[in-house]
């Protein structure tokens, strides 16, 4: 069977769709058995980046244009989207549909993602969904046929695991001087509701004596990246009320207390997950939630929000809040800081609930779903 694979994205993006597809890849290219890969990046200047990536397997695939497609037997694409049409069967992976729910009609990026997404959706023969939930939210808002789509839940990279306690006083000493912290990694977008976060922990640092920080790796809030943001301006900004987020942050008594890590690596992220005290998802919504893995996997406990997909991929293994809801997770993380019982048990039943997920089970459930196909 010729199989080939849009890896227009491959190198450039380090985002979850980009960390997705080259875990995909890699699995698919390590069994790829009687079967041979052809890549198809739409841009020759992507061709290098992708070669890099994937050197160990230089043996099992071949670049060819896209031009040339329709001579292979599938083609899978696994960005959300579809920019060339081959006349043979197509393979979509549509990770969600969160520009459907989180629309702004005065964004012209949304319009334009839902655009490419609903083409890509027309254009599939077959759509691969991310999750139950996933899946769901596909076949109502594309319209699409739920025989259409198929579930393949992700896994996660194999340097996730429990963090080793060697030198962990000298890396909570650089990055929280000595304390204990509470951990979120993610973006300031709307729907990875950061200012729940930070009213919640505000709010516990205010009613307990907690000596907690709270670590934030990601992308700052735009208004904190400013060179002329300082907090002084405080006042200021609760007058502004243009941007809640500023709003938040001028009424947050315990500023100090909270830490903007910035990006960081997996080395770094697997110490990051594995020495806090919890790890908080407070997002609206989700196609799947990688970090649940990622978490469980460094036996963090994770406390999240209580929204259908992460039922589905957590289990009972983490704490649930009421999403959007300050004082509810205030009131649940608090019990996890509290409770070192409660939180050991947490850490077990993650390392039992991410057995159930890895790469090579989902790579191998997409090599079954394109031979079906032949």
């Amino acid at each position: 069977m010729k199989i080939g694979i849009d890896v227009s994205f491959l190198a450039r993006d380090s985002r979850g769709m980009g960390r997705v597809a080259r875990a995909l890849i890699t699995q698919l290219l390590e069994f790829s058995g009687e079967h041979y890969y052809f890549l198809m990046p739409l841009h020759e200047k992507d061709r290098e980046g992708v070669v890099k990536l994937l050197k160990p397997f230089a043996d099992r695939f071949e670049f060819i244009p896209v031009s040339d497609a329709d001579r292979l037997d599938l083609v899978w694409f696994p960005w959300n989207r579809v920019d060339f049409f081959p006349k043979c069967k197509r393979v979509v992976t549509i990770h969600d549909v969160a520009m459907f729910r989180f629309f702004s009609s005065n964004k012209r990026d949304n319009f334009n993602d839902r655009k490419r997404i609903r083409e890509a959706a027309a254009a599939a023969d077959m759509i691969v969904a991310i999750s139950e939930f996933s899946k769901s939210e596909i076949s109502s808002f594309l319209d699409v046929a739920q025989d259409r789509i198929t579930v393949i839940h992700h896994g996660y990279d194999s340097c996730f695991g429990p963090a080793s306690p060697e030198r962990a006083s000298e890396f909570l000493q650089r990055h929280t001087g000595g304390k204990p912290y509470v951990f979120f990694v993610g973006s300031p977008d709307k729907r990875k509701s950061m200012d729940t976060l930070l009213m919640a922990f505000d709010r516990l640092k205010s009613r307990s004596d907690i000596p907690h920080k709270l670590l934030m790796a990601g992308s700052r809030p735009s208004f904190l990246r400013e060179p002329s943001f300082t907090e002084r301006f405080a006042s200021e900004i609760l007058r502004q009320g243009s941007d809640p987020m500023r709003i938040i942050w001028g009424r947050i008594k315990h500023k100090d207390d909270i830490i903007w890590q910035g990006s960081v690596g997996d080395k770094e992220l697997v110490r990051f997950y594995g020495l806090s005290s919890a790890f908080v998802f407070p997002s609206l919504y989700e196609g799947f939630g990688l970090p649940v893995l990622e978490a469980f996997s460094c036996a963090c406990p994770i406390v999240a929000s209580d929204i259908p997909v992460f039922r589905e991929v957590g289990g009972d293994a983490p704490v649930f809040f009421s999403p959007g809801n300050p004082s509810d997770l205030a009131e649940k993380l608090g019990k996890v800081l509290a409770d070192n019982n409660l939180a050991s048990s947490m850490r077990a039943r993650g390392l039992k609930r991410v057995k159930n997920f890895s790469w090579k089970k989902a790579a191998e459930s997409y090599f079954r779903l394109f031979r079906t196909m032949e």
